[in-house]
C-alpha cells in the first residue's frame, strides 16, 4: 500500500515543479524578468513515468514591462497641431495692423485730455488740426496746419471703407467747408481735439457729428 503513495506523492512533486517553472518565467523583477534560456520543454508524467503531456514553451529572457502606447489619433493630433504651430504662414498685416498705423494710434492715444488751445500743435496744448499734424509727424507724415489743407492731402475714402487711421473731416454747425479733423480709430469712433473737451474720443454717429460728417482721407499709406 506505501508504493502507490509514494509514487502519488512523486507525481504530486513532478507536477509541482513544473508549475514552479512556469510561473518563475514570467515573474517580474525590478521592471525585468530572470534570466533564464529561450527555450524550456515542460514534461507531465504518469505514474509509470509514461509521458501524458509535453510542450516547448519559448519566451523572452528578460521581462521588460510594456510602454505606454499613445492612441494613434492622439498622437496624429498632438503631431499634426506641432507641425501646423511650426509651419504655420504668419497672419497677413493689414495696413490697420502696420507699425505706421500703431504708432499713431498710440500716440493719439497718448494725448487723451490734453486741453484745447486755438493755433496750438502741441505738446501742452492742440487744435483740431495741430493735434493731427503733431501725431502723423511721428511716422515721417507732414500735414499742414489746417483741415480743409489735410483733407486735400490725402486720397479720399468713402465712410463705408474706413480704416483705423484715416483722417475724418466735419464742418461747422451746417458750413459747407471743412472746419474740423480727427483721427478715426475703428468700431466707428475717432480721436480728437474737441474745442470745449480738449483731445477726447466720440462716436462717428453721434448726432453733431454724423449731421456734419464731409468725408475722410487716407495719408498713412
Amino acid at each position: 500500500m506505501q508504493e502507490p503513495a509514494m509514487k502519488g506523492a512523486r507525481m504530486r512533486r513532478k507536477l509541482l515543479l513544473v508549475l514552479l517553472a512556469a510561473f518563475l518565467i514570467q515573474i517580474p523583477v525590478c521592471g525585468q524578468g530572470l534570466a533564464v534560456p529561450m527555450q524550456r520543454t515542460v514534461t507531465v508524467v504518469d505514474e509509470q513515468d509514461n509521458i501524458i503531456y509535453k510542450e516547448n514553451i519559448h519566451y523572452s529572457n528578460v521581462y521588460k514591462n510594456p510602454e505606454i502606447k499613445v492612441p494613434v489619433n492622439n498622437a496624429t493630433s498632438a503631431t499634426t497641431g506641432a507641425t501646423s504651430e511650426q509651419h504655420k504662414p504668419a497672419p497677413a498685416i493689414s495696413r490697420a495692423g502696420g507699425s505706421g498705423v500703431r504708432t499713431v494710434i498710440k500716440n493719439a492715444s497718448d494725448l487723451l485730455g490734453k486741453p484745447y488751445v486755438y493755433e496750438a500743435s502741441g505738446p501742452r496744448g492742440f487744435d483740431c488740426s495741430g493735434f493731427t499734424m503733431h501725431v502723423f509727424s511721428s511716422v515721417g507724415v507732414n500735414l499742414p496746419h489746417n483741415a480743409q489743407k489735410q483733407f486735400a492731402r490725402g486720397d479720399k475714402v468713402p465712410r463705408d471703407k474706413l480704416e483705423t487711421g484715416d483722417l475724418v473731416f466735419f464742418g461747422y454747425y451746417g458750413s459747407a467747408d471743412i472746419r474740423h479733423v480727427g483721427i478715426y480709430l475703428g468700431n466707428g469712433e475717432f480721436i480728437h481735439a474737441s474745442t470745449k473737451k480738449g483731445v477726447i474720443i466720440t462716436a462717428m454717429d453721434s448726432s453733431y457729428y454724423a449731421g456734419n460728417y464731409k468725408g475722410a482721407a487716407r495719408v498713412l499709406r
